[in-house]
This record gives structure tokens, sequence and C-alpha cells, in this order.
């Protein structure tokens, strides 16, 4: 009877290495080591200094800003009577909100607007254009649509319009075909027909094209929102340009205060925009009174009423403006949707009827506010006088009160629309953001050495395999 193999006799033990047997294989294949390390940083060295672009960047910094419902409009809330009764309105506006402004900085629209006014396409199609025209020399035909898109975006980087290289107006995707065909013909270099040109073929390059660039700009900026310190950053990386970087950092602060004021309706603008139209009208009606008292006046060759008369006119004048602001509060708030039913609407109805009954009363010779004269006690000539002279009043009166609202609208729905405050410019760079080489070489040591010792384990594995078969395969050996 043989012998039986011991348990596992056919087995190769893998090496236990401790850390002295480590280090000795590393010296012992130093060579191996030190040429990996060396090969990985010579890449590292190549790619950061000759294939990785510097870049500059910048940041301006924007607090966003909540506008205060009061300032002129609470003082004149406080005023009460005819000077106060246009001032709730309510003109002020809710002030800025910084998630809408961080959502606003970040659309695309807004990234092509910047890049258009700074004609960023010429400039990010630069390298490529000069690639194809060294491969494809000066001139180029209908069928070089790739070349087409690049010299089209370079002849009008605001706009790409068919006029002269430069001008802003209608891109090539609103253009129609004739247009697109004298855009291209006029292109320096162009050779070939433009009747055999695929105008579709040429929008869809040129499309490709400045979104390509546009993403690839958008890419560069970055908009943080630091809740804690309530500010918003909008920071620009520009490839070998550190003052473009701060310029365009700049202008995403131009461009947000256009947007604002263009594109967002507020409050603030409506109310403007009712009180504007009540004060144009307000003019119109006071100049044609003036003409009718003053035509009335000389038809009849009078001067003027008795003083009790004239004073009467002038408190009922006030009265009637007061009514009527009272009637232009209630037309805002009914614009603005708010429920027939709400206490607001509710108590200027009192109002608005305790100022007719008071009219009434007053026009009747009843009131205590104008007097004890009646309108009907009145002569024809003097009652047609009294009636001119009353409508001229209350233009008057309603008139002033309009243009001082109308000033205050304007200035409260500009502290509306500019909703943020610039807290810091961006300024040039004065140093590269990336690459950063020291950084790239440090990391690249670090690669290197750990890619380099798991070569070194791998190669030192595969040799005592290699021993340890010839070992099994020679037991005598």
């Amino acid at each position: 009877m043989s012998e039986s193999a011991p348990f596992g006799a056919g087995r190769i033990d893998e090496p236990d290495l401790d850390v002295v047997a480590y280090i000795e294989v590393l010296w012992r294949r130093k060579w191996v080591f030190g040429g990996i390390v060396t090969l990985v940083l010579v890449g590292a060295f190549v790619r950061t200094m000759y294939f990785l672009p510097e870049m500059y960047g910048s940041a301006a910094t924007i607090l966003p800003l909540k506008a205060v419902d009061g300032g002129a409009l609470s003082i004149l809330r406080q005023a009460g009577g005819a000077a106060g009764a246009l001032a709730g309105l309510g003109l002020g506006g809710s002030g800025g909100d910084a998630e809408r402004l961080t959502s606003i900085l970040r659309t695309r629209s807004l990234a092509e607007s910047v890049a258009r006014r700074h004609a960023l396409f010429e400039r990010l199609v630069r390298k490529d254009l000069n690639t194809l025209r060294r491969k494809r020399g000066a001139s180029f035909g209908a069928t070089d649509i790739d070349r087409i898109s690049l010299e089209l975006v370079a002849a009008h980087p605001e706009g790409l319009t068919s006029g002269p290289p430069g001008t802003a107006g209608s891109a090539v995707l609103e253009l129609d075909d004739d247009a697109v065909r004298r855009a291209v013909a006029a292109l320096p270099g162009w050779t070939g027909s433009a009747d055999a040109l695929d105008v579709d073929a040429a929008r869809d390059a040129w499309y490709v094209t400045t979104q390509t660039r546009l993403r690839g700009f958008r890419d560069g900026v970055g908009v943080e929102w630091d809740r804690k310190q309530g500010v918003i950053k909008v920071s620009v990386m520009f490839e070998d340009d550190p003052a473009m970087a701060a310029t365009l950092a700049n202008a995403y602060m131009d461009e947000l205060r256009a947007y604002l004021r263009d594109n967002t309706s507020t409050e603030a603008r409506r109310n403007r925009v009712f009180i504007e139209s009540r004060f144009t009208k307000a003019e119109t009606d006071l100049a044609a009174a003036e003409a009718d008292l003053e035509a009335f006046e000389q038809e009849h060759e009078l001067v003027s009423l008795p003083e009790q008369t004239a004073y009467a006119v002038t408190r009922l004048g006030e009265l009637e403006a007061r009514l009527a602001a009272k009637q232009i509060e209630r037309d805002v708030l009914t614009q603005a949707k708010v429920s027939p039913g709400s206490a607001a609407l509710a108590a200027l109805e009192v109002e608005i009827q305790a100022i007719d009954a008071m009219l009434s009363e007053a026009l009747r010779g009843r009131g205590s506010a104008v007097g004890t004269m009646a309108l009907a006690d009145l002569p024809t000539v003097k009652r047609e006088l009294f009636e001119l002279m009353r409508a001229k009043a209350v233009q008057e009166t309603l008139f002033k009160l309009l243009a001082e609202q109308y000033e205050v609208a304007k200035i409260d729905e500009i502290r509306e629309e500019v909703a943020f405050e610039t807290l810091d410019i961006a300024v040039p760079a004065t140093e590269r953001a990336s690459p950063r080489r020291k950084v790239d070489m440090v990391i690249g040591l670090a690669v290197g050495c750990v890619l380099a010792a798991l070569c070194v384990a791998a190669i030192e594995m595969l040799a005592s395999r290699r021993a340890a078969a010839l070992t099994l395969g020679h037991p005598g050996a």
C-alpha cells in the first residue's frame, strides 16, 4: 500500500511578505519602480504643460435685496386726506428672492446674452477655424459645411446677420434662405456658388457650433448661493485672458439687471402703468376744463364769482377729488383680484358711499363742508360758471394728486426691479486657476508611486509562482 501524499502538497503557497521583505523587493526591482514613476511624472508634466489650457477665474458677489414696504409710501399713507388717498394703492413690491436670482443666473438665455454682447463665439471658434484653414487652405466651397459654420460665427460674432460683419441682428435660424446665402457668399475666402449651398445644413451646422461653444462657456461659469451669508457669487473661468474673465463676471450683473427690468412683471410696475394712464387722462381733462372755463368767461365777459361761491367751488373740487381717489384705489384692488368680500374692499365701499353722500348734500346747499349755498339757487349763467369752475377745481386737485403718486410709483418700481446690490465687482486674477502645475506634479508622483508599487508586487508574485511551479515540476533538482 502506497503512502498517500499529505493534504495540500500540490498547492502553491502564496508568498507572505512583511514590510522589510517588501522593501527588499522594491530595492531589488528599483529600476522597474523608478521607470514607472518617471514615466507617470513625464506624462503628468507633458499633460499639464502642453495639453491643459491656462484658465483664469474671476468672481463677483451680489447681495439679494428685500424691498421694504414703506419709505415715501408709508409717509404718504400716514398723511391721510387727499394727499394720502392714493398712498394705499400697494405700490411697494416684494423684494429680491435669492433662489429666483440664482435660477436666472444659471439660465442658457442669460449666458447667450453675455456671449453675444462680448463676441465670445468668435473667440471660442478661433482655434478650430485656424486649424481648418491650415488643413484646407484659405478658400472653401459649398460642401465645406463645418467650415461654413465656423466662418459665419467668426464673421458675425454678435448676431450672424446678412449685413456687414459684426452687425447685430437676427440669427441665422431666423433668416430666410436668400439672406443665409448672401451671408455665406460675403464670407472671406468663399469660392463656391451660393445657389449650390444647402441652406438647412448650414443652419444646422451653425446651431451645433454656437450651442457647443455656449455649453463650453457655461461649463466655466459657477453660480453659488451662500445661504449662511445671504450672498450669491458668480465666478467665470476663461482661457488665457484674466481681464476677459473679470469682464464676463461683471457682464452677468448687467445682464441680470436688464433681464429683471425687461421681463419681470411686478405689482409696482402694474400700479405704475395704471396710474400713468389715469395721470395722462387727468392732464388732458384739466386742459379741456381750463379751455372751457376760459371760453365761457370770454363769451359772457365774467371775471369771477363772489368769494363765498369761489370757496364753495374749491371745497367741492377737493371733495370730488377725494371721491375719485378712492374709486381709483378700489379699481387697483379689483385688478389685483382681491375677493369682493374682503375687509379692504368693504372699507373702501363705506368710504366711497360716505364721500358721495357728503357731495350730494353739498350740491343741495346742506353740507357744512362747503357752505349753505345750493347750486339750484344760482342764476343760469352763474350756475354754468360754477359748474365749469368746479370741474376745473376737480381736475386740478386730481392732477396734482396723480402727479405726486406717479413719481412715487416710478421710484418704487425702480426700487423693486433692481433686486440686488453688487458687493464685490470682479477684478482680473493675478494667478491662474488651473492647471496647478506643482499640485499636478505631486499628484502625479503619488499616483506613479502607487502604480509602480502595484506593478512591482504583481511582478514579484508572478516570479514566485513561476519558481514554485518549477520546483514542483523538478522535485529532485
